[in-house]
């Protein structure tokens, strides 16, 4: 989106040049599977492969990077609301759900129930956070968000409050939150953490 800022800082693109970002961007990029792959004392080698294909996925043409696309693709173009779920679901949604089954999967008790509420707790958690993130845009400040507040409505993108209403778009972020809520207590264990994780990114208010 080409904000200029981040966090309350300078955009690396900002500060030190776009041919820095990129690269930053890609070696960052490739830091993260070289951790996954370097030898650990506590995974197995196929735990460490499994880990690198589910990143891999989520940031790939069937994640974040697909998502990103038709995201460009879509600029100015009137679309519907799934096709916008769609393309959240893709650019935000899908590391946000790779997150937490890469935590689950290096866990070797975690059975394929627990991994099914787990990946449906992703796809909520990361809807509900776009959706949160469409609207501060449109109620916050710069201040509060750190980074240019109405970027979405001066880049003409389509928005969840742009689509439903505030009102409306306040609803179906509290529904992601609440069936997000309902999918962990189907899954045995301590799951306080990902509950708070969930309301912090889906009623926050910055």
């Amino acid at each position: 989106d080409d904000d200029e800022l981040r966090r309350g800082k300078p955009a690396c693109h900002i500060a030190y040049g776009e041919a820095t970002a990129i690269l930053a961007g890609d070696a960052l990029q490739c830091l993260a599977f070289e951790l996954l792959s370097a030898p650990h004392p506590s995974f197995t080698a196929n735990i460490q492969l499994d880990l690198s294909h589910t990143l891999a996925k989520a940031i790939g043409h069937q994640g974040m990077a697909g998502g990103q696309m038709l995201d460009l693709a879509a600029s100015g173009k009137a679309i519907t609301l799934d096709q916008l779920n769609r393309i959240h679901y893709l650019k935000t949604g899908a590391l946000i759900q790779a997150s937490i089954l890469m935590g689950a999967k290096a866990h070797s008790m975690v059975d394929e129930h627990a991994l099914t509420a787990l990946t449906e707790f992703g796809y909520w958690l990361g809807l509900g956070f776009q959706i949160r993130d469409d609207i501060l845009d449109m109620t916050g400040t710069t201040e509060q968000l750190g980074k240019p507040q109405g970027s979405d409505h001066l880049n003409d993108k389509t928005t969840y409050p742009v689509l439903l209403g505030l009102e409306q778009a306040e609803a179906k972020a509290q529904d992601c939150f609440d069936r997000a809520a309902t999918l962990l207590q189907q899954i045995p264990g301590h799951t306080e953490l990902l509950y708070e994780l969930g309301r912090y990114l889906i009623i926050r208010a910055a």
